[in-house]
């Protein structure tokens, strides 16, 4: 456990990141970022004035994005931990989460009026990479709720909103992103995770008013099973490992309070819990770079570190037994076939 003293107690932020490159753990601190490595302690970044830090998000390559409540966006060489460049969004909207491309080379940025700004980095001039505006489009009619996933090829991303619900997108042509789907929730909805052995199966949790973690078919838009928990869904990670999955919480049950639960997937049945005392709750979380581990924000301005998973593992690549989606027409539509079995 590393004492955080700022940790800002807001569910609308993302304020942990871990870097796969450096292992560095990236820490947004009230108006300063730190970069922690348990080798040497902690150190802060320069160059981000005053303004109240809302996100921070490793590439999976060498950058280092930061963003703002007041829009600006920092990006750093994580190295070496220089700033490169910023970005100040025209409208000023707080920058609550980023999600980065699969080769690194442009990310995703959600902000407070609804909208998702997708950002190349020119590195035309190598040693002066820079971050250019490509395209903004309008997501959800309230804030981003702190949460965009990409799938693993690049072609989808899944965008959650406090307006009770979380939409697919066709990002193919990067130049024109097409609405496929909407997914109801009773809650703003933080958490989601595409599976990563499965890649037509998402993850979704909703808020406090929803307590419950949906399963959804993305190539179809269709719900595959719900389970109801106790708690507001704050994050949600896929092992690579193993077919489970980990669910982090916020407000949760009173009488037998849990932080993150580890669920046998698709049955839910839990196999591991770390309790909780009442008035403590996951900000959000995020996995290791081996994803053994997961690194927790919480609300009493503490990063609490859980492993969870051999590192020793091998990582599933991609999982074709039947019962992965729960529906033999879909499995078959993915391409995986039960052996002999009868669609009736």
């Amino acid at each position: 456990v590393l004492d955080a003293p700022g940790l800002r107690n807001d569910f609308y932020t993302n304020l942990v990141s871990w870097s796969k490159l450096t292992g560095k753990v990236a820490v947004g601190l009230s108006k300063q970022v730190y970069l922690w490595l348990e080798t040497r302690g902690a150190n802060p970044l320069e160059g981000l004035g005053e303004e109240t830090i809302t996100s921070t998000s490793f590439s999976p390559t060498v950058y280092l994005v930061v963003g703002t409540k007041v829009g600006r966006i920092v990006l750093y060489d994580q190295r070496s931990e220089a700033l490169l460049d910023e970005n100040l969004t025209f409208d000023g909207k707080g920058i609550v989460c980023i999600c980065w491309m699969p080769d690194s080379k442009g990310f995703f940025a959600g902000n407070e009026s609804g909208e998702v700004m997708f950002f190349r980095i020119d590195e035309s001039t190598p040693s002066e990479p820079a971050i250019c505006l490509k395209k903004t489009f309008k997501c959800h009619q309230q804030q981003i709720c702190a949460g965009i996933a990409i799938n693993s090829d690049g072609s989808q991303i899944t965008v959650g909103g406090n307006d009770n619900c979380c939409s697919i997108w066709d990002i193919r042509d990067l130049a024109q992103p097409k609405l496929r789907y909407t997914l109801p929730h009773k809650a703003a909805v933080k958490a989601i995770a595409y599976c990563p052995w499965s890649k037509s199966l998402l993850a979704t949790g909703g808020g406090s008013k929803d307590r419950t973690i949906r399963f959804w078919h993305t190539n179809s838009g269709t719900l595959l099973d719900t389970h109801h928990i106790k708690g507001q869904v704050t994050s949600l990670i896929w092992s690579s490992s193993k077919r489970q999955l980990v669910a982090a919480f916020g407000f949760g049950d009173l009488e037998s309070p849990v932080l993150v639960s580890v669920f046998q997937y698709p049955k839910m049945t839990p196999v591991l819990q770390v309790l909780a005392t009442v008035n403590l709750r996951a900000l959000c979380a995020v996995a290791s770079p081996d994803c053994s581990s997961i690194c927790v924000a919480a609300n009493d301005e503490t990063v609490r570190f859980y492993e969870l998973w051999s590192p020793k593992r091998d990582s599933i690549s991609d999982f074709q037994q039947g019962g992965v989606l729960g529906s033999d027409i879909i499995e078959l539509s993915e391409g995986i076939d039960k052996d002999g079995g009868l669609i009736r």
